[in-house]
């Protein structure tokens, strides 16, 4: 299998693979809050969510409430209520797409990330994932079809994350029901990205039969999804990639300093 495969160090699409980072539980920060907002770990760790996922695909990012609910591991009816007391607050908005960060919330979290009480741990991982680069030659009306039919869309095992638009490109994300696969998918009217990532695998030795077996599944759903719309595409071949799960505070300040 590996030998079938171009290996790469680069993701075009800015790593849209994991980044496992979030907030310490640190009672110390609450008892020290340097804005003096009435926040709960809980809630901070869901902005801290958004702010990670817009870091790292490099776009706005929404977040359903099942994605929100998967990525952080919480029980729904937390999740419905710090939800509805960050949008109380005007730190999130929910859009037709999920929730997203309001301007006030970037500033807020901005500020509170650069406040010394506040404590990231990220894990410093290497993650091993398949990718493939489908070039297209889309319309508009054809780009609004294609996302449309896949926006918001459960395929068997894989369940919906979110939705990261920029001016250049629409990405997507998806998280299997294990929790360890990741797919993430990056359209614009020239090409479609399609990369998954297996967070349980060693990058010395990974499993890469099963990631193989997992990402044929999931392309063929794509490409299912895109023969009803009747779009027409190029089958290429798959490519071995490798994502760095890190970041740290000062690599998202800087970046939602320019964001905001």
């Amino acid at each position: 299998m590996q030998g079938d495969l171009n290996e790469t160090e680069t993701f075009e699409f800015r790593a849209c693979g994991p980044i496992n980072t979030y907030l310490q539980d640190d009672s110390n920060f609450i008892e020290n809050n340097p804005l003096e907002i009435d926040l709960t770990n809980r809630e901070l760790n869901i902005l801290l969510l958004l702010v990670i996922e817009a870091y790292s695909k490099d776009s706005k990012a929404e977040l359903s409430f099942q994605g929100i609910k998967n990525k952080l591991n919480l029980h729904q009816q937390k999740v419905t209520t710090a939800l509805k007391r960050l949008q109380a607050k005007k730190l999130i908005e929910k859009t037709s797409n999920g929730y997203t960060l309001t301007k006030h919330g970037i500033q807020i979290i901005n500020s509170l990330l650069k406040s010394s009480p506040t404590k990231l741990i990220s894990d410093t991982n290497e993650y091993i994932g398949l990718e493939v680069l489908i070039p297209l030659d889309l319309e508009d009306n054809k780009l609004s079809q294609l996302i449309s039919l896949l926006k918001g869309r459960w395929f068997a095992d894989w369940r919906w994350i979110g939705m990261f638009q920029s001016t250049n490109s629409i990405k997507m994300e998806w998280q299997s029901l294990s929790g360890m696969l990741e797919a993430c998918l990056c359209i614009t009217k020239k090409r479609m990205c399609i990369a998954v990532f297996d967070k349980n695998s060693s990058p010395t030795n990974p499993n890469m039969d099963l990631l193989d077996l997992e990402f044929n599944k999931f392309l063929k759903k794509i490409q299912k999804l895109m023969n009803l719309g009747a779009i027409s595409y190029q089958t290429v071949s798959k490519t071995r990639i490798k994502t760095h799960s890190s970041c740290n505070k000062r690599q998202i300040c800087d970046w939602l300093s320019n964001y905001a």
